[in-house]
């Protein structure tokens, strides 16, 4: 004997939802929302030019890419190296301790201010 489709739905689970499977769930519904949020924001914006930079994160993940290599861990070390021969004059000398208040601020923290432009795609505009 054939029985109608309806007839074969399965029957559904009384148990709980699992933490994973709750996890799952809530990080799925949370970047999907994220995501098109994202994605009204780019698409309210009325000028060229920003419409223009929302489609090539690309290529400013690729510039950032080159001034991370070529400007930020080179200047990011030598800014290191200064900060670690200067420090132990900043506690006597004003001056010294505003300059190495300055390398650290600018010339260490650069390595990481370019690799989250490469991450995020911002424009360097």
């Amino acid at each position: 004997m054939i029985r109608p489709h309806s007839l074969h739905t399965p029957k559904r689970s009384t148990k709980k939802p699992s933490l994973l499977s709750f996890w799952v769930d809530h990080t799925i519904t949370h970047f999907t929302k994220s995501y098109f949020t994202n994605q009204q924001q780019i698409s309210l914006r009325s000028s060229s030019f920003h419409k223009m930079a929302a489609n090539c994160g690309w290529l400013w993940s690729f510039i950032w890419l080159i001034i991370l290599l070529c400007l930020g861990w080179p200047l990011g070390i030598l800014a290191a190296v200064l900060y670690a021969i200067f420090s132990p004059f900043a506690a006597c000398c004003k001056p010294c301790a505003d300059f190495t208040n300055f390398l650290m601020e600018h010339g260490v923290k650069l390595p990481y201010t370019a690799a989250s432009n490469m991450v995020n795609g911002r424009s360097g505009c």
